[in-house]
This record gives C-alpha cells, structure tokens and sequence, in this order.
C-alpha cells in the first residue's frame, strides 16, 4: 500500500473498533553519508527507514505505538496491539486529538543529493586541515544528506505532508604534538545547500586554532567567582537544557519549573531576546508540524528578558491551563547585541572562555556542576592561556538572569543561530 493508504487503512480500522479518535504519522528517511577514518575518506553509504507512530483516544484513554513494519499483513496485528494498549492506560480528559486543520504541504531544501560535490568538499577540508593545522589530528569526519518525508492524518481531517532535504557536516579532532595531546574536541553544521568551502563556517578556523593551544594548557590552582564567556558552539546544549528545565510540557503542568506563573514577567537578562524557529528561512533544519498534529509557526520565547512563552503542546498546556505554544521548541536563536568579542573580554576581570561543557541536568532548583573543556584562562581584559579540564558550577536560572554583553556576530549553525555571550558570577573551581 501507498503510505496515504497506509494512512487511511489505519484510521478506519481504529474507528471501526470503537476507537474515538485516532491520528497517524508515517516519517520515511533517506541518509547518504561520505565519511573518513582519520585522513582518508573510508566510506560511502546510503540507507532508508521507514516508520509509523499511531495514537488513539478512546473513553479520555490513550495509546502510542511505533512500529517500522507497515506491511498489510503486519498492520491488523499492530492496531489491535495499540487497542489494547489504548484499553489498558489510565483515563484524562485532557487527551485530545488536534481539530480539523484541512490539507497543508510544505517542502525546503534539496531533493537529492551531490554525492560529487560532498566527496570533493570533504576531501578539500581534510587537506585543508592537513596543510594549515598540522598538528590537528583528525579521529573522523563526514558530510551526510538526509531526506525527511513526513505524512500526518488524523481523524478530525487534518492531513500534513512536509518534504525536507538538507545537508549535514561533522567533525571529531585533536592536537597532537610529539607526546602531548589535547582533549577531543568536534563540530557539526547543516546546511540547506552544501557551501563550496566548509571551512569558511561555523567559526572553524579560529576553533582549530584554539584546539592547538590546547597543547599547552595548564591547571587553574585556586577557586573563585568569575565570569564567563560562552561561545556559539557551547551554547546549544545550555538553552535546551534551560528549555527542558523550565519551559517544556512536564516541568510546566507539574510545577518543578521555576518559571512557572512568570509570563510576562523579567525572568532573565535584558539583553536576552530568545526564538524557537523550526520554520524559519535562516534554519535549514526545522519541522513544519508538531507531533501532536498542530502546524508549527517561529515564536519569540523571551524578549529582553520577558518570558513571552512557554514550549507547551496541547496536553501540556490544558494541563497547564495555559495556551498551547506556537512551537514545542528546538532550533533556537538568540538576538545578536552590540559588543564585539575582543570588548567582551578585555572587561573579564577573571573567568574563562568557555568552548564546552561537559555536565548533567540540572538539579530542579537549576543548580548545576560540570567541566568546562577546550577552554582558556582571563585575566585582566586578556585570554593568558588554554586551562585544563575545570569544574563550573551554578544556577542556570541565574545565569540566564546574570547575562552581561552578547556579541554583535553571531554563528549560524544550521539547527541555531547563537553569539557569543558573557555571563557573571560564576563559581569557577581549581585543583
């Protein structure tokens, strides 16, 4: 069966089971992927999958189930499966599947891949690596193609269909010089059509510079309050772990967010300005629709420090008794400021450059610890030298209040657009 039938077939087997309301979700990909082992490009291959996520609704009772085989003869089986399921799950009236929003298609991106130019563009940054940064070693690298094909029907009517191709980069290295060796440090960038010289991006070859001085890095032996300057690179995982913390479905409607009651309030820095963009022209990543069925739209989350939204799906937010958010988050961007990065650091007194963090999430309370890694020393308005692996620790709900400068450059990473970002007050631990 074609997958809209596949879809259809579903629907009226649920319905005719006295199942209320059902939605079903077919997701096909197609990855093509060029990578190297070490200096040599290794391997080239492609690959498919396909799958199915189902929900039903009967008597304020739920059921989910995925499954990769959408044969005829699989089918039967795996909906009655998800009825029982279904059947055996606790009732809330807050189950709901989204209303009829008629047929919408959306497509971004390249349909298929330049297997010539992904070769070629990857074996002129090896060489280029090689030839300028001999003394990074590079452990593997790979530019990759994926295709996303996604069909949504549920039985309110809606019916969305996204076509999305995009093209990926990745890249794990070292230093080495003789006996010394630095930490790993790694990169990744997407892009909707694969640029001529990939080096040219995500601020590269300053970070390949950076990694080389890694070499020389030397102990912090003493513990202080200081600040921080956080980079493009470093700043992804902090705002989806501020995200998770305190913006998405559970933190919300279960109260653990500090933030919760606070639309519309100062919650933050203001000289933060926060986007959730899953559909904007400037992401090459992205989704067009939600997976509870909703079409997504760009949303500003916090603007100069307001928090203007959560990250809140329908069940989340009738849980919640709040509006359901325009997005459910991811592909963040954060409002470029005025300063320049050199005026960034010469007003550290005392802190660190930080390229990465290596920790946990949070404590509820926001309180956090970890390793800050590819990192340098400040001192008086100066970078004076690469550090070794250095404990940090703090509050991310202060950290996103303690927000002093943020770059006037910003670093557009594919999934993200980020600049650089000084934050005070920060517990800073030697050994």
């Amino acid at each position: 069966m074609k997958s809209g039938d596949v879809l259809k077939y579903c629907l009226d087997y649920l319905a005719q089971n006295k199942v209320d309301d059902s939605q079903c979700t077919i997701t096909s990909e197609k990855l093509y992927e060029i990578s190297s082992d070490l200096n040599q490009i290794a391997l080239l291959r492609s690959n498919f999958a396909e799958s199915m996520a189902i929900t039903a609704l009967k008597n304020s009772k739920k059921g989910d189930i995925t499954t990769n085989d959408l044969t005829p003869e699989s089918l039967p089986q795996t909906l009655d499966k998800l009825i029982s399921i279904t059947d055996s799950s606790k009732e809330d009236k807050d189950y709901e599947i989204s209303p009829d929003q008629g047929s919408q298609a959306f497509s971004k991106g390249a349909q298929e891949p330049d297997l010539d130019k992904m070769f070629t563009s990857l074996k002129k940054l090896i060489n280029h690596i090689n030839d300028k940064y001999p003394r990074i070693s590079i452990r593997s690298s790979a530019i990759t193609f994926k295709k996303v094909h996604k069909k949504l029907l549920n039985s309110n009517g809606t019916f969305l269909e996204s076509d999305h191709g995009f093209y990926g980069f990745y890249i794990m290295f070292m230093a080495k010089d003789n006996h010394k060796i630095s930490s790993f440090n790694y990169l990744s960038n997407y892009f909707e059509q694969l640029p001529e010289d990939i080096i040219s991006y995500g601020n590269f070859q300053n970070i390949l510079s950076q990694t080389t001085k890694l070499l020389d890095a030397q102990t912090v032996t003493e513990n202080f309050v200081g600040d921080i300057i956080v980079t493009p690179q470093c700043l992804n995982p902090i705002v989806h772990m501020f995200a998770n913390l305190a913006l998405e479905d559970r933190a919300v409607y279960t109260s653990t967010s500090m933030l919760v009651d606070q639309l519309n309030k100062q919650v933050a820095s203001k000289n933060l300005t926060l986007h959730s963009n899953p559909v904007s022209d400037d992401i090459c990543d992205g989704y067009f629709f939600t997976a509870d069925g909703y079409v997504a739209e760009n949303a500003v989350i916090i603007d100069k420090g307001i928090l203007k939204s959560y990250l809140l799906s329908n069940y989340g937010a009738k849980k919640a008794n709040l509006q359901r958010s325009k997005n459910t988050g991811q592909f963040y961007a954060i409002e470029p400021g005025s300063s320049s990065l050199s005026d960034m650091i010469k007003n550290v007194s005392k802190g660190l450059f930080v390229a990465r963090i290596s920790a946990g999430m949070p404590a509820a309370n926001g309180d956090f610890s970890g390793v800050a890694k590819n990192s340098f020393y400040i001192e008086n308005g100066e970078i004076k030298r690469a550090v070794n692996e250095t404990m940090i620790n703090g509050n991310i709900y202060e950290m996103f209040r303690n927000i002093t400068e943020i770059s006037a450059d910003r670093i557009n990473l594919g999934d993200s657009i980020y600049p650089w970002i000084a934050i005070k007050g920060v517990n800073i631990s030697g050994k």
